[in-house]
């Protein structure tokens, strides 16, 4: 009986040493889908691909997206004064009545910069809720907290100081810029949750100081353009050209007012900064490892000579208001992709979370493979007691 029973406690082990085995090379081999039974999210640090947390974390980035460009339409069209030096009501309303014209324009802003704040707030928290201290996702969400509350702030101050319309102070021309470079941000930084919230792994700079001197160089590139692409686009609304040699000569020569000499600084700076982004994504995406680093590459590539071709369209044709719009689609496309290709490049496999992820799998199933055992030795043991009961003679 006992040889029986020492068999039995062997096929058992033999078949839970084989489970564990095939399920650890399982459970390894399919990062980052870790969510396996017994395993929870805190513990891994990642949720499942594309959780419900992912996809709101990207439907909350394609909202605020479609909120700056609609925004580029309330500066383009005069209608930032519609709701009147109020905020954050319109006219001293919460709804205000009659709405048409320049009041409709501006109130329906409102109205989306309030639903695409809401949606920060509620995944940011969510991100602090749901992982731990220490990843990065975690620095995302505060990145995008602190800058939708300042992009707030900035946008009231244009309102209450009533830098809007037609205003063309020098206080505007300041505020212009800084607002859009606080939009890059929070674009930035929602983009990076997003991306971690997927089950991207953590970025990590050592070893790759090469790339980050480059990719710094083209991040700050692409915020000067967009600082002077600002300045630009409210030059282009306030003094509009009707030619291009009429935006040449205003460049150079005594013009009305400081705007027109300085929308120059924006087409050149695009371009060199352009040639430069685009040249240090093929550099360092086109024999990437990744196949989605070399995608990122190609795209950072094609938007910049699309770009290009928009910006070049934009001036010959006097800056019609839907070209403007394009035209700033493209550049929020390009620092999305700026953003990724960085994280794609310098993104690490979270090795130590799956590994620690694997190691509480193998304990659990360890564990009942001893409890098994256990209970085979205590039957084993209640067999030989009964045998000896039953056949005293043995003794």
């Amino acid at each position: 009986m006992n040889e029986d029973a020492a068999k039995g406690r062997q096929r058992v082990l033999q078949s839970v040493t084989k489970g564990i085995s095939a399920s650890s090379v399982g459970l390894l081999s399919f990062y980052p889908c870790i969510g396996v039974t017994g395993i929870s999210r805190r513990a891994t640090g990642y949720p499942p691909h594309m959780s419900r947390l992912a996809k709101f974390a990207w439907a909350t980035l394609v909202v605020n997206v479609a909120v700056v460009i609609y925004g580029a339409f309330v500066r383009a069209s005069g209608s930032g004064a519609g709701c009147g030096p109020s905020w954050p009501t319109c006219d001293g309303e919460i709804i205000p009545g009659g709405l048409d014209g320049a009041r409709a324009v501006e109130f329906t802003h409102r109205v989306t910069s309030a639903l695409a704040a809401l949606m920060v707030a509620v995944v940011a928290i969510w991100v602090l809720r749901t992982f731990e201290k220490g990843q990065q996702i975690r620095t995302a969400a505060w990145l995008s907290g602190i800058f939708i509350i300042s992009e707030s702030l900035v946008g009231a101050v244009l309102v209450l100081a009533e830098w809007v319309a037609d205003d063309a102070s020098a206080a505007r021309t300041v505020m212009v810029p800084v607002h859009l470079v606080n939009t890059f941000v929070l674009l930035g930084s929602l983009a990076l949750l997003a991306w971690w919230a997927s089950g991207r792994g953590p970025v990590r700079v050592a070893g790759a100081r090469g790339f980050v001197w480059y990719f710094s160089a083209s991040v700050l590139g692409m915020i000067v353009v967009s600082a002077t692409g600002g300045v630009t686009a409210l030059a282009d609304t306030l003094f509009p050209l009707e030619s291009v040699g009429e935006g040449l000569s205003s460049a150079t020569a005594d013009a009305e007012h400081f705007l027109t000499r300085l929308r120059v600084i924006h087409p050149v700076a695009a371009i060199a900064i352009g040639a430069f982004t685009a040249w240090m994504a093929w550099t360092f995406g086109a024999g990437a490892e990744k196949r989605l680093t070399q995608r990122l590459a190609v795209a950072i590539v094609g938007i910049v000579v699309v770009q290009f071709f928009a910006g070049m369209t934009n001036i010959v044709l006097g800056t019609p208001v839907w070209l403007q719009l394009i035209h700033l689609a493209l550049a929020d496309l390009l620092w999305l992709g700026l953003v990724f290709f960085g994280a794609s490049t310098l993104e690490t496999e979270p090795v130590t979370v799956w590994v620690f992820s694997a190691m509480l799998w193998l304990l659990e199933n360890i564990s009942i493979a001893e409890k098994t055992q256990r209970s085979w030795e205590r039957r084993a043991a209640g067999s030989d007691t009964g045998s000896l009961q039953a056949n005293p003679s043995h003794t």
